[in-house]
């Protein structure tokens, strides 16, 4: 098995992307693939200690995720252009920002709290503050 690099594994980088963002928010409701883990695992005591309902992200792309999140801010505040860095940067921050769209299209933002509710939950009402979500667009 080949070892691929982080920095250049775009498909892995954006559903790892994606999948950091989702367990950044508020969302604590176990899902069928979350309860599959827990059933399948050696040890689900920990895991329910843990809280985990969803894989974590490996360390690598949680290190290279980190410093695409830092460079997208600081290309933002200096006014850098996109010649200012390196290909795989940019493919990165790329692939970032398609994960980033792919979590907004599925989730609602509050606009009293920016909680996060799943859309497919089809909550009316946000799962942080209780603010009604209706006609919620993003």
């Amino acid at each position: 098995m080949n070892a691929v690099a982080t920095s250049t594994d775009l498909a892995g980088l954006e559903r790892y992307a994606y999948r950091l963002l989702c367990q950044t928010t508020d969302e604590r409701r176990p899902t069928s693939r979350g309860a599959a883990r827990l059933a399948a695992a050696l040890d689900p005591q920990r895991l329910e200690r843990a809280g985990e309902t969803s894989p974590p992200v490996p360390l690598a792309y949680q290190l290279w995720l980190s410093y695409l999140l830092w460079l997208e801010e600081a290309l933002r505040a200096l006014g850098a252009s996109p010649g200012d860095v390196s290909g795989v940067e940019l493919a990165g921050l790329q692939a970032l920002g398609r994960a980033r769209d792919r979590f907004l299209n599925a989730h609602q933002v509050c606009p009293r709290c920016q909680g996060v509710t799943p859309r497919a939950t089809a909550a009316k009402r946000c799962s942080r503050c209780g603010h009604e979500l209706s006609g919620v667009a993003l």
